[in-house]
């Protein structure tokens, strides 16, 4: 399996982690990159789900914590929307 590595942590190129990585590579703003995360999936033969979803974004949000990717604030952006269950 391929995988990212810098220092100690490790990104695995696969399953929702790759369709995330794959995403980054075309996407820099937020309302464009959800857009292309769903299109990774698709590409990757996943059946998209509510479940898929908030694990794609827990992916990235995790990605931002561990330091993977970087994350700013414009206020002259909308805001991503993603809804309440």
């Amino acid at each position: 399996m391929k995988c990212l590595r810098r220092g100690a942590n490790i990104w695995p190129l696969n399953g929702i982690y790759k369709v995330v990585y794959e995403a980054l590579q075309r996407e820099s703003e937020m309302e464009y990159l959800v857009e292309r995360i769903v299109y990774e999936i698709q590409r990757a033969g996943i059946p998209m789900s509510e479940e898929i979803a908030q694990i794609s974004m827990e992916t990235l949000e995790g990605l931002v914590t561990e330091g993977w990717v970087s994350a700013s604030f414009d206020p002259a952006k909308p805001l991503l929307d993603v809804g309440k269950s």
